[in-house]
């Protein structure tokens, strides 16, 4: 039900926005999930707030730290990056990008420079990246694969923990079914004891970042079983 009120919402924001025409206000931005619950009147009871505002604050602290240790940005951009990225997943924001997207290179100026013309920078980047970072194969995806990874792999644990919580009993791993899952987890699609199932991402997992998810696989016997115990 709640999706279907979200996604309604979503519609209604698309259609008014059509009317309006396009934007010129640099300071429009897209809403939050925060700002969505508040929307629809979704309220979380303060326990509730209060785990999901540690969970965001690890994955930020996470992100930063992983940043810094990749050695892809000059150190003098690192406290601008850290600053941007605790701000916009403080407010909820499933993914944060520190840098402007207004200044697209051209491919005359990626080869003045001397950069592959086939893949995307902006100039902002350009001037954060270490030459390590210029090297990989996708700069413009650097950072939301490090925070990506970090939000899929912590709120996986969260969600671990709070089915241990609910006492469940049995999981299953949960993909995403596309050409991006990795050719691992396809061994690992079976009920597992909850203590046993294998910590994500596999060792073998050779996906940019990790999506899949864990989901209760209790049966109604396995109900019967516990509640007689």
């Amino acid at each position: 039900m709640k999706i279907l009120i979200v996604l309604g919402i979503f519609v209604i924001l698309f259609v008014l926005r059509k009317k309006k025409g396009p934007s010129n206000d640099v300071s429009e931005k897209k809403m939050s999930y925060e700002e969505m619950r508040d929307a629809i009147g979704i309220t979380l009871s303060p326990e509730k707030q209060k785990r999901e505002d540690n969970k965001y604050k690890e994955i930020s602290e996470k992100t930063i730290a992983d940043i810094e240790a990749s050695g892809y940005f000059k150190p003098e951009y690192l406290p601008v990056i850290a600053e941007k990225i605790r701000k916009k997943t403080k407010a909820g924001y499933r993914y944060v990008d520190p840098f402007d997207k207004k200044d697209w290179l051209r491919a005359k100026e990626k080869r003045d420079l001397g950069l592959d013309p086939k893949k995307s920078y902006t100039g902002e980047l350009v001037k954060a990246l270490s030459e390590k970072g210029l090297a990989t194969e996708e700069p413009m995806d650097l950072i939301k694969n490090i925070w990506q990874a970090n939000f899929h792999k912590i709120s996986r644990d969260y969600k671990l923990q709070e089915l241990r919580d609910l006492g469940v009993q049995y999981v299953k791993i949960r993909t995403c079914e596309d050409e991006r899952d990795c050719k691992a987890i396809k061994l690992c699609k079976k009920r597992w004891p909850i203590d046993e199932v294998p910590e994500l991402p596999l060792p073998k997992c050779n996906a940019p970042y990790c999506r899949c998810d864990y989901a209760m696989a209790d049966t109604i016997e396995d109900f019967k079983k516990k509640w007689k115990e």
